[in-house]
């Protein structure tokens, strides 16, 4: 599966975000979670209409899998009927039918934090992997 690939920074160490400080900045920053990864939308055509769906149904909102999987469909995947029982494979899934869908509408986007739910959290949320562009992860 297609994954963003990571913000480049000065520092090459990973950040982490917890739900808090995303929810006050998400709206302002066109900030998006799939799974445990924050996304950042760049600059791009606001007459666009994917765009026009994405501001409305995923950005500044928390995790937009169920959204993805609810818009998109793919027999191949393990059925999902509410949001409690989103997996890593539909984690994965999304995030790449997402990356597809912000290079078809030529919109760049990038992961740029790995959200913890809360500020005492010494362990992440989700599975820990690697945001590599175009990197393909074997579940």
């Amino acid at each position: 599966y297609l994954q963003f690939p990571p913000l480049e920074t000065k520092t090459k160490k990973l950040q982490y975000i917890t739900m808090k400080e995303y929810e006050k900045k998400a709206g302002d920053r066109n900030w998006f979670i799939i799974g445990d990864r924050v996304i950042q939308v760049g600059k791009h055509d606001e007459s666009s209409a994917f765009m026009g769906w994405a501001q409305h149904q995923i950005i500044g909102r928390q995790d937009c899998t169920f959204t993805i999987l609810q818009t998109l469909y793919d027999p191949d995947l393990p059925e999902c009927e509410e949001p409690d029982s989103v997996t890593e494979v539909h984690h994965a899934w999304a995030e790449n039918q997402m990356v597809d869908k912000f290079d078809q509408a030529d919109v760049p986007a990038n992961f740029v934090y790995r959200l913890r739910r809360s500020a005492s959290d010494d362990g992440l949320v989700g599975q820990k992997r690697r945001g590599l562009s175009l990197a393909r992860l074997s579940l």
